[in-house]
């Protein structure tokens, strides 16, 4: 790699551009800005911007979203190192909003939805809508095997008897608090619609 910098399989052949030859799997077989799928659907067909219904909070409701840290996701829990950079899990709060419930930074928080809850450290941020808070997606197993719940483990790779992360630091899942809800358009998971209160413990 030093080297080189890249290493290239000389038995495969990158297709670059493929849809210039066969478009898209759309009715035109092209890009559709204005989509027919969605007026079906009794939705808007251009992308425009509506208002989601159930983001209409009231004071003291916050919409909770989840996101990924970059380098862990849900499927990466056992992976040691991954794990090690990445092992908390804490909620993101603006600080605003945080200032108002007189929640400091580190304090414990109670994230209560109508379906659950769960606690999580405050980790304040200006980089945060102030009637949103979030947290990382991919921690707080419960099952996925020792390195993802932060137990160390005898084993022949050595390194499994050196999670120094376990004790001290909260891993959070906040599944807990997010109801089975689909989007009625395009049929995914609403991991972005969950309205919770907050309350520091």
């Amino acid at each position: 790699m030093k080297e080189h910098g890249v290493w290239l399989d000389p038995e495969a052949t990158p297709d670059y551009q493929i849809y210039q030859k066969g478009g898209f799997e759309t009715p035109s077989g092209r890009f559709e800005i204005d989509s027919e799928g969605l007026k079906r659907l009794n939705a808007p067909s251009l992308p425009v911007y509506e208002a989601i219904p159930g983001h209409r909070i009231s004071r003291g409701e916050f919409i909770l979203t989840r996101f990924d840290p970059g380098i862990l996701t849900h499927r990466t829990g056992n992976c040691k190192w991954l794990s090690e950079i990445v092992h908390d899990s804490p909620l993101w709060i603006n600080v605003v909003t945080a200032a108002e419930l007189h929640i400091k930074r580190g304090d414990l928080v109670k994230v209560t939805s109508k379906f659950g809850s769960f606690v999580a450290r405050a980790h304040l941020t200006q980089g945060i809508h102030p009637s949103v808070v979030a947290i990382a997606d991919g921690l707080g197993h419960w099952k996925s095997g020792h390195i993802a719940q932060a137990r160390n483990f005898k084993s022949r790779d050595p390194d499994t008897q050196l999670v120094w992360w376990g004790e001290n630091w909260l891993r959070v899942n906040p599944n807990a608090a997010i109801p089975e809800w689909s989007d009625p358009v395009g049929g995914g998971q609403a991991w972005m619609d969950t309205r919770v209160s907050l309350m520091k413990i």
